[in-house]
């Protein structure tokens, strides 16, 4: 698939391609044409584009805290933790402890970056 960009209308399109001809009609002169060639298709506007590479996207703190959590725990876990924590505290103590071990490791990971 090659991206191509119309220069009269900034139209962006992904069109693919095969033994040097465009998979797609288009109307040249007045008559539609199917597949055309490159060379025909760059005559009526349409250029080879290169679409900007978008930036690697960083995973924050906060963000791979809960990913990490909820490998263990889900949300309604995670509600029916903290509002039994005074019934079961060693429950309670082991979901705080782990929690704090992902804290650790997202500290670890997002310093890196």
């Amino acid at each position: 698939m090659i991206h191509y960009r119309n220069t009269t209308t900034g139209q962006i399109r992904q069109f693919e391609t095969k033994n040097g001809r465009i998979i797609t009609t288009i109307k040249i002169a007045g008559r539609w044409v199917s597949n055309p060639t490159i060379d025909q298709f760059k005559n009526e506007g349409w250029e080879e584009y290169t679409p900007p590479t978008p930036e690697p996207y960083i995973t924050t703190y906060k963000e791979r805290v809960v990913q990490l959590v909820r490998e263990r725990y889900d949300t309604d876990d995670e509600i029916a933790l903290l509002r039994q924590r005074d019934e079961k505290p060693e429950e309670f103590a082991e979901y705080n402890a782990f929690v704090e071990s992902c804290k650790e490791q997202a500290r670890n990971e997002t310093e890196k970056n």
